[in-house]
């Protein structure tokens, strides 16, 4: 849920074309670009894992304490960790997309005009 959340934000602050059913997309992107966001993934794949940390320390002490009072605390727990973190990226997406909605349609048009 949190990757999904960073992949919707970095998705506003990098657009990329997608090609239509069918048709090939016609490179429009820089070979630099693609790098600059193929890097942005792999450092998005860290900031997940560094936010994602109190849950996997949660799964991780759910299998080595057998506890079942400490399983019905830590699971609720973990899964409202996890919504709001996604409830916080999804409110920046939002708040980001307001200013960027006329260069995303733009972008959108020239992709589909290409």
């Amino acid at each position: 849920m949190i990757y999904f959340g960073l992949g919707n934000l970095l998705s506003l602050v990098m657009p990329m074309p997608v090609a239509p059913r069918g048709r090939r997309l016609v490179p429009q992107v820089s070979g630099g670009k693609m790098i600059l966001v193929m890097l942005a993934q792999f450092a998005m794949l860290g900031a997940v894992m560094a936010v994602d940390l109190p849950v996997i320390l949660g799964r991780v002490a759910l299998l080595h304490v057998g506890s079942p009072l400490l399983a019905a605390l830590a699971l609720p727990a973990m899964v409202l960790y996890g919504a709001l973190i996604y409830a916080v990226l999804l409110a920046a997406a939002s708040r980001l997309m307001a200013s960027r909605e006329p260069a995303l349609y733009e972008a959108l048009v020239r992709s589909q005009m290409a």
